[in-house]
């Protein structure tokens, strides 16, 4: 039943969102909440972690849905990428639109710009004390502008991590995969966020960006060389 609603939409096989929330409906009805709340985070991976088009999840959120759910994976880097994807198209190709998950990364936002965060355990508790900061393109761009070190909240107190991924086998810096294509994230950049010391004097080499996309061209060798790098991490020791 599945395979037969399945349709495409730019070259990309999905499902309407308003069929799988018809499916929701039916799942109500005979109240198996088991299923339902499955379809309702495939729902959520497809319109706000991973969106595509509107009304539409396309198969790549559902393959990351399953792998999570069925093998235990871990999400956040694949988050991570596809942000950072979204955000290299929006500055480098001048692509206007930006996807990637929008609501993630205006949670981290505020939780490092909002004042009084005493007793709170996360940044998700945060933002659902206040409502949303609703302001005009131009009065976000002047907002941002005025923001310096002062202004920003560095650690917050939920996030006292032990360790921190600094770099991976054969790359200066963390390769990560998304959705969309791999790009590199350079923690030597928010070191400061976590707590570390620089270690030693940064080198050309580190800041070099790492970004390709499945659009351009076969990247299996990339894929795979990523995946084995992740095999043997160097992990930073905590600043005193």
């Amino acid at each position: 039943m599945l395979k037969s609603r399945l349709i495409s939409v730019r070259n990309t096989r999905g499902f309407f969102q308003r069929f799988l929330e018809a499916h929701l409906l039916q799942l109500s009805i005979k109240e198996d909440w088991e299923t339902f709340i499955d379809v309702l985070a495939l729902i959520l991976y497809g319109t706000i972690l991973f969106p595509y088009s509107n009304d539409y999840v396309e198969y790549a959120a559902i393959d990351i849905f399953v792998a999570v759910r069925t093998r235990f994976e871990n999400l956040v880097t694949v988050v991570l990428a596809d942000t950072y994807l979204a955000l290299d198209l929006c500055y480098e190709r001048k692509v206007r639109k930006m996807l990637c998950s929008v609501h993630v990364l205006y949670v981290w936002l505020m939780a490092r710009i909002t004042d009084n965060i005493l007793g709170v355990r996360c940044p998700i508790e945060l933002v659902t004390r206040k409502n949303l900061d609703k302001r005009a393109r131009k009065e976000w761009a002047l907002f941002v502008v005025g923001l310096n070190q002062k202004k920003i909240i560095w650690q917050p107190s939920w996030q006292q991590s032990s360790k921190l991924i600094y770099s991976c086998e054969g790359f200066p810096n963390v390769p990560l995969i998304g959705i969309r294509g791999c790009i590199s994230y350079n923690p030597v950049l928010a070191q400061r966020q976590f707590g570390y010391l620089i270690r030693g004097t940064l080198t050309p080499a580190v800041l070099v960006p790492f970004v390709c996309y499945y659009q351009d061209g076969f990247v299996n060798d990339t894929l795979c060389q990523i995946r084995n790098a992740w095999k043997n991490i160097l992990c930073a020791e905590k600043g005193h």
